[in-house]
This record gives structure tokens, C-alpha cells and sequence, in this order.
């Protein structure tokens, strides 16, 4: 039988550390994919039961609104038949119906029509305002709507409608064939021109309808309840009628209705632009949930009914696989980050301890490796007191007058090292410098604009050179003399310094009594009052000549902003930027003045 051959590691660190690692690895390995594997579960479970909720709240949602609509018509019946709502007295009737609509704030219109044609009621218009109607003799037929005051009486008129004929409209057209409690058929409104549905309750006498009460609802809250409900960011809840047309979707975006002939008419589902809704209503309604893929994208399609009165409506609730599974997948991510982090800290500690316990063997080997080629090294885990102690105390007392030399001698290479390097950087300094003012000089400025024009050529980010010279410095040198003229260089080179500090900018010495400054990121409107500043700042900062005599001097100053393009020579700038600055001596000096082309 053939032996096994142990693992064999080049390293005692890799011995000490590998039978810990590997079962570790093996269990990271089977977590996740233990974790991988019951995502999708987890997911469809949790896609189950979000549809499942945000049918239900559909449900009661509609069931509270429409049964609202439903208990105000039986509210407003009482109160006609007990005489509670007086419809002969206009004080009673619209004091009666402005305060209703006003406590029930989704409601858009009530009223009651009779078979005289005559109307009375209460609406909300489109700016939340009430406004009371009425439609009898008085009126010739038309429907008058007019604001309400404090009292909730009718005040100031705002329109009308001529010939209308409440017995015509949808809602008393069903109320008339049904005699009982019901919901209209969705139809275009009178005033809104938009869909809308009214719960209408008629009062029968001896067989005969004699009045019709009405609550409507616009459609169009019915879309933005259901924009409310939660159900990601892909998701989807839309209602159809039992003729398939649109009732209402999540989506603000999607239409349920078009315009044909000046009358709002619904969409049919089929007919939606919307492909998650016509996917969905394709389907067979083989099972409570269905699935389909709209662009690669995976769609969970769930259903439910909603009956109330004649209203045979169905609810579908659409939910997109990646809404869920890539949050799953996020968290499994950050699950594994953090084992992985965890076994990352678990290795860096055994190493250390591995280090600890092994780092006397490294040394001793290092060093007598060293000593075998001439070179030599102190061994430091004397302060140990095992056996690994006593032997690097023995190996550093053979090796301590060698050890001591090669270290004289380092130090001595080392001190000779930074010296030189001081003298580079020293070297250094002064060729990008000018001497007599600190700033740097016109071969850094030339470098730092080789550097910057480049870098801001190619992410489109403005520029600007300025060019700054001392107006009449002759005749000042001639006067007070060139140490005096030094005394002002070095003056305005504090300004100069003072006002343009940042990083990312350059102000040099150009040469003579001339300076440039290269600004990044400015605008043309900040470098000209930077500009001015500058100005400003030299033209009233006094020069002290002597115990008795103070002197001011101006500058005049020249500037180009511009987008840097490597298709202009860099230099073309500076030239612009020199232009500016003689247009700004010509013109008479202390001024600002900027390249145009």
C-alpha cells in the first residue's frame, strides 16, 4: 500500500498557519453557497408576500374610499327624508353641502338630481377651493357655481354651464335602471373633462325615482393612492374594469384614458403603452401567481378582485425579481465581505503570533547567513528567557565587536548620504527660485505651465495668465536707487503672495520688474477682481524710504482666461496675456485690462 506523502511547506509559518486556514476557507466556501442558494427562495417567499400585502392594501384602500362614497349617500338620504337637508331653502342646501364636501377632503363632487332637471350640490375645484352649484328655473337650466364665504354661504359667481340635463348623466342613468345603491360606469365629467366614477343612490317613491344623490371620485386620485403603496422601484399596480379598460396604474407616466372628440374615453390594457401592463393582462390566469420577462427582466405578476355593488374591478400587482435579488444579493455580499474581513483580521493575527513564536529562528538564520558572506547583524530576542534566548545572547556576543564596526560605518555612509541630499535639494530650490524675492522664477513658472496646461487641456477646465509689471520702475530706480528698488520687489511679492496662496496656483517673478501668475479653475469674472485686488493692494500699500519719506507705486496688469487646447501652442497664451498687459500700460497705467481676440 502506498504512502501518503505529507504536505511539505517552505516555510514554518505556512506549517503553523495552513491547518487552521484551510477549514476555514472550506467552511467560508460552504456558506456561501448555502447563502447564494436560498437567496432566490428567500426572494420568491418574500415576492409572495409583498404582492400578496399590496393587494390587500389596494383592497382596503378602495374598499374604504368607495364605501365612504357609499355611507355619504346614506348620510345625505337620512338627511333628506328627515328634512335635515332642506332643498327648497338655498341658505340650507348649500351651507349643507359645502360643509360635507369640506370634511371629506377625496371627495370631488356631491349633489342630488331631480326628474325636473334641477341640481344642487357642492364640488371641489382643481385649486382645493369649494364652490356650491345650482341648477333649477332660476337658472334656465344652467348650472351656476359660485364661491363660498365664511358662513359657507354662495358669494361671488365663477361660472356656468347652459343645458344641463342631470337626468342625461351617467350616474342617474344607472341610478334610474338599478333603483338601488350603484357605482356609474366610468364616464367623462362634466366639469373636469376626466374619468370618473360616481357612487349613486336613488330615492324611490311608489316605483318612481324621484331624486338621484351622487359622490364622485376623479380617477385620477386613484392613481396617486396607489403611487403611494411601496413596492420598489420597478414595481407595478394598475386596476382594470371589467371590460379590461384602465381604471388606474402606479405610474404617473402611463395613461388611462385619451381624448377622442373633446370626451375622455379609458384604455384598454391591451392597448396600454405600458408593455408590464399588457404582458401582465396576456396572461393565462392559470394560478395565483405568473411571471414573465419584459428586456431580460424578470416580472412577477400577481391578481385579485375587488367587488363592491356592480363594481367588478381587478387588481394586479407587479413586482420585478431584481427589485428583490439584488438587495438579497447586496446583503450576501456584505455578509461574505464581512467573514471575509473577519478571516483576514483572523489571519493577520496568527501571523503575528506565528511571527512572535518563529521570529528567533528567522534571525539567527538571517544572521548566520549574513556572517557566513561577510555581513553581519544584531540578533534582538536576547530578552527571552527560553532557549531561543540564550542562544541569540551567545550568537550576539560572538558577533558584537563586528556588528558594532559594520554599524560605524553605516552611520558614517548614512550622515554623508543626507548631507549630499541636502545640498541636492538645496541645489534645487534655488534654480526654481529667485533670490532677491522668494517667488519662483521663470524656469518653474515655464515648468508648472508645461504641467497644468496639459492636465486642464483634457479635462476642459479654464485658465487664466496674468502678467503684472511695476509702472515706472526706471525712473523709481533712477531716483531712490536700486537697494530701494529691491525694498519695493520684495514688497509686492508679499502681496502677490498674499492674495494668490493657493495650491493649485503660481505666482513668479518673470523677470526684472515684471511678474506672472497662472490661476486654474477661475472664472473670468473672479480673475479680474482678483486682478483689481492686486492692484488695489499694491496702489495703496505705502514703501517706507526712509524716517520722513513714504512713496506709493501702481502696476499695471494684463490677463487672457481661457479653455486650454493642445491644438494652440501653450505660449500663444502668454503672448495674449503680454498683449493684454500693453494695452494696459498704453491706455495709461494702474490698470487691469484682459485679451480679447
Amino acid at each position: 500500500m502506498k504512502r501518503l506523502t505529507p504536505l511539505k511547506f517552505k516555510s514554518i509559518r505556512t506549517a503553523f498557519i495552513m491547518p487552521i486556514l484551510l477549514p476555514l476557507l472550506f467552511i467560508l466556501m460552504l456558506l456561501t453557497y448555502l447563502l447564494l442558494n436560498g437567496a432566490e427562495n428567500v426572494s420568491r417567499i418574500t415576492i409572495e408576500t409583498v404582492s400578496e400585502q399590496s393587494m390587500l392594501q389596494v383592497d382596503d384602500l378602495l374598499m374604504h374610499h368607495l364605501s365612504e362614497a357609499i355611507q355619504l349617500n346614506s348620510v345625505n338620504v337620512d338627511n333628506y327624508n328627515t328634512a335635515i337637508l332642506n332643498i327648497e331653502s338655498y341658505q340650507n342646501r348649500e351651507r349643507y353641502f359645502s360643509n360635507l364636501i369640506a370634511k371629506f377632503p377625496e371627495v370631488t363632487m356631491t349633489y342630488v338630481g331631480f326628474p325636473d332637471k334641477s341640481f344642487y350640490g357642492a364640488r371641489r375645484s382643481q385649486d382645493g377651493s369649494i364652490q356650491v352649484v345650482r341648477n333649477n328655473l332660476q337658472t334656465s337650466g344652467a348650472s351656476e357655481y359660485y364661491n363660498i364665504d365664511e358662513n359657507h354661504d354662495a358669494s361671488d359667481f365663477v361660472e356656468k354651464f347652459d343645458a344641463y340635463d342631470p337626468t342625461l348623466r351617467p350616474w342617474y342613468v344607472k341610478a334610474s335602471e338599478t333603483q338601488s345603491p350603484v357605482f356609474s360606469d366610468v364616464y367623462n365629467h362634466f366639469v373636469f373633462k376626466q374619468p370618473t366614477i360616481t357612487a349613486s343612490y336613488p330615492i324611490v317613491e311608489s316605483g318612481e325615482v324621484v331624486a338621484v344623490f351622487g359622490v364622485d371620485y376623479l380617477l385620477t386620485w386613484l392613481g396617486e393612492t396607489l403611487s403611494t403603496i411601496p413596492i420598489r422601484e420597478n414595481g407595478l399596480i394598475f386596476i382594470v374594469d371589467e371590460s379590461n379598460q384602465l381604471v388606474a396604474t402606479s405610474k404617473s407616466s402611463d395613461d388611462i384614458f385619451k381624448v377622442v372628440n373633446g370626451t375622455s374615453e379609458l384604455i384598454k390594457a391591451s392597448e396600454s403603452s405600458n408593455r408590464l401592463i399588457k404582458n401582465a393582462v396576456m396572461l393565462e390566469q392559470a394560478g395565483d401567481n405568473q411571471s414573465f420577462k419584459v428586456d431580460g427582466e424578470k416580472y412577477s405578476v400577481n391578481h385579485m378582485s375587488f367587488n363592491l355593488l356592480n363594481l367588478n374591478w381587478k387588481i394586479y400587482v407587479l413586482l420585478s425579481y431584481d427589485d428583490f435579488v439584488n438587495q438579497m444579493n447586496l446583503a450576501i455580499k456584505q455578509t461574505i465581505t464581512i467573514i471575509l474581513a473577519s478571516l483576514i483580521l483572523f489571519i493577520v493575527i496568527s501571523w503575528l503570533v506565528t511571527r512572535w513564536v518563529t521570529k528567533p529562528i528567522y534571525h539567527l538564520n538571517d544572521a548566520a547567513k549574513k556572517l557566513a558572506e561577510g555581513r553581519f547583524d544584531f540578533v534582538s530576542d536576547e530578552v527571552r528567557r527560553d532557549e531561543l534566548g540564550q542562544l541569540s545572547l551567545s550568537f550576539n556576543e560572538m558577533a558584537l565587536k563586528l556588528t558594532s564596526l559594520v554599524t560605524t560605518l553605516e552611520q558614517q555612509v548614512d550622515e554623508r548620504t543626507k548631507d549630499l541630499q541636502e545640498m541636492n535639494e538645496s541645489l534645487s530650490r534655488l534654480s526654481f527660485s529667485d533670490g532677491l524675492t522668494g517667488l519662483p522664477n521663470r524656469r518653474k513658472f515655464d515648468e508648472f505651465y508645461g504641467s497644468v496646461f496639459g492636465k486642464n487641456s483634457s479635462h476642459k477646465r479654464e485658465m487664466a495668465i496674468i502678467m503684472m509689471d511695476l509702472d515706472n520702475f526706471k525712473a523709481f530706480n533712477d531716483t531712490y536707487g536700486h537697494l530701494v528698488g529691491d525694498d519695493c520687489l520684495r514688497m509686492v511679492s508679499i502681496i502677490f503672495s498674499r492674495i494668490i496662496f493657493k495650491n493649485k496656483d503660481l505666482v513668479a517673478r518673470f523677470g526684472g520688474e515684471e511678474f506672472s501668475a497662472i490661476l486654474q479653475g477661475y472664472s473670468k469674472t473672479e480673475v479680474y477682481e482678483l486682478c483689481e485686488l492686486i492692484r488695489n493692494e499694491v496702489a495703496s500699500t505705502p514703501l517706507q524710504i526712509s524716517e520722513s519719506e513714504t512713496v506709493y507705486i501702481t502696476v499695471s496688469v494684463g490677463y487672457v482666461h481661457f479653455t486650454p487646447d493642445l491644438s494652440n501652442p501653450k505660449e500663444e497664451y502668454i503672448k495674449c496675456a503680454d498683449q493684454a498687459l500693453y494695452k494696459a500700460k498704453s491706455l495709461g497705467k494702474n490698470r487691469t485690462e484682459s485679451f480679447c481676440e
